[in-house]
């Protein structure tokens, strides 16, 4: 057995005080958090702390404490704990916050049938529901009711104790969600994708720049200057990494993916391609939506830039998501004028134009852009409804990209003429449009329009591809 240190009682006294500080800080949030793992079973086996176990764990349900995650960390460093966050994914959520030479772990853990997980763990959801107080060294704790059962359930035999550092010594198989195997196999094929994509993102950069050509035209049609871009569904983030790119004056980019796959490969496309620029972005492990909580988000293992918030094919694999509003993202993180918003999100752009109602009306300038999903909409899913709002409080068209080809027949019967022509890598040609009204925006962008195309299928029922909406002057 390996040599470990047994803390003195005057160090596990000191261990108490973090611990009250902690709970002290959470109830003055309205946090629930439970007394979990090791902490646990000292109180119940020991009356005090494991005088060998050198950390501290509490359990929480991440969607109580995943958004407040700055509130939480400013108020522990404020008191002297060093304060770190482990993994910023919704389905990994950890923050850990270091004081009197002792590890203090909040844990989140997310909801999922019958269950709470998180990325290697599952527990019954019965342990998170079912709870009791438990008196702990002069202080009232929540914990599993009873803590027997979940302590059986953790270790097996808990009544006898171990002093071992390796945690499948102690630990019951069946917390576990996946193999070491299986997690060995995992890290390899992580490690080869990373290095695959060190090689060709510079090419993937530049072929994007290509097939979007129109797509990066408006977005470079906002002055970058000062800007605040939020980038909605940023799946790879090319498009903030292209403007980051700009090298413009106070330019910030705040990234928001709730897929924690593509999540993790934005952290890294980021601090590898724009490694100067790490101060002018936050990136967010989250969706937005017209509500704020708890969502399955369906992907796909290999064409994420498809994920949807309803499964829409067999092969789509439901995971949870933390989700927030637009006018709560703004206000939470403090965001100001002049912001530009980037959605490509396959319909869930009429939820997102929803959550931003309250400061589209009330501040200026902003700028949309978002490629639009005729077939997605209906009577109750109403794009043509949520524009006509912005409509109304002084937002205008400025650009329109068409789909499938450069004149619609509508376009042409109007007399309207692109002021750019592009056909991108292995993509149809399509059409630039300046300040077209929004009555005819309304009728060509959120409604299923068929017009024959050159190409196959020969016919198309998407005639508009995107477009950018704004309450100023470009």
């Amino acid at each position: 057995m390996d040599q470990m240190k047994i803390f003195s009682d005057v160090e596990l006294e000191k261990r108490n005080t973090g611990l009250v500080e902690i709970k002290n800080i959470l109830e003055h949030l309205g946090i629930q958090f439970m007394l979990f793992d090791g902490a646990l079973l000292g109180a119940v086996r020991e009356s005090n702390f494991i005088k060998w176990d050198w950390d501290v764990e509490l359990a929480l349900k991440v969607e109580d404490f995943f958004s407040n995650e700055k509130i939480i960390c400013d108020a522990l460093r404020k008191i002297g704990f060093t304060v770190s966050v482990t993994s910023p994914l919704f389905s990994n959520f950890k923050i850990n916050a270091f004081k009197f030479n002792t590890k203090y772990s909040l844990i989140g853990f997310y909801e999922k049938d019958n269950l709470r997980m998180r990325d290697k763990w599952q527990y019954p959801k019965e342990f998170f529901e079912n709870t009791q107080e438990l008196n702990f060294l002069g202080h009232a704790y929540r914990c599993p009711s009873p803590p027997e059962k979940y302590l059986e359930f953790q270790y097996g035999d808990w009544r006898t104790p171990i002093k071992e550092r390796r945690s499948n010594r102690y630990l019951s198989r069946q917390i576990y969600r996946s193999s070491e195997i299986h997690d060995y196999f995992y890290k390899i094929v992580e490690s080869l994708k990373e290095v695959a994509s060190q090689v060709f993102d510079p090419f993937l950069l530049r072929r994007q720049s290509k097939r979007e050509e129109n797509f990066l035209t408006m977005l470079e049609s906002v002055p970058l200057e000062n800007l605040n871009f939020i980038d909605v569904g940023s799946n790879d983030a090319s498009e903030s990494i292209y403007l980051l790119k700009k090298n413009a004056t106070n330019f910030h980019c705040y990234i928001i993916e709730p897929d924690p796959n593509a999540f993790e490969k934005v952290q890294r496309r980021i601090r590898r391609l724009c490694p100067n620029k790490i101060n002018d972005v936050k990136m967010f492990n989250m969706g937005i939506s017209d509500t704020v909580g708890q969502k399955n988000i369906y992907i796909f293992s290999h064409d994420s830039h498809l994920n949807s918030l309803e499964k829409r094919h067999e092969s789509q694999v439901g995971i949870p998501a933390w989700f927030t509003t637009l006018d709560k993202f703004i206000e939470n993180e403090n965001i100001k004028t002049p912001i530009f918003i980037k959605m490509d999100i396959e319909g869930h752009e009429v939820e997102v134009l929803k959550s931003l109602t309250e400061s589209a009306s009330t501040m200026k300038p902003i700028y949309i852009l978002l490629e639009v999903h005729p077939n997605r909409y209906s009577e109750n899913h109403s794009l043509q409804k949520t524009l006509e709002y912005y409509f109304d409080h002084g937002f205008k068209t400025t650009i329109l990209e068409t789909a499938g080809l450069v004149l619609p027949d509508l376009f042409k019967e109007k007399g309207y003429k692109p002021f750019k022509i592009s056909k991108g890598l292995m993509s149809y040609p399509r059409g630039l449009y300046k300040n077209l009204p929004n009555d005819f925006v309304l009728k060509t962008a959120c409604h299923e329009i068929n017009n024959n195309i050159p190409q196959k299928p020969y016919v198309t029922t998407k005639i508009v591809r995107s477009i950018l909406i704004t309450n100023t002057d470009l």
